[in-house]
């Protein structure tokens, strides 16, 4: 049996910061935190989008548990 352990994290983007951005991100796309300890990386569950155009990222990350 495999078991998951899952944490969920947001990450803002800015409307000035997405404009130069050279595509959007979407669902299924992956942001490594290069700046963290081991670099870990989520997974896009889901981008929102404010009436400013301002982007939320809302991010999964999945560590597998022996």
């Amino acid at each position: 049996m495999t078991k998951l352990s899952t944490a969920a994290a947001e990450f803002w983007i800015a409307k000035p910061q997405i404009d130069q951005l050279p595509w959007l991100p979407i669902t299924g796309d992956v942001v490594v935190l290069t700046a963290r300890s081991g670099q870990p990386s989520y997974a896009i569950s889901r981008v929102t989008t404010s009436d400013l155009g301002d982007l939320t990222l809302i991010l999964v990350q999945e560590d597998e548990i022996a």
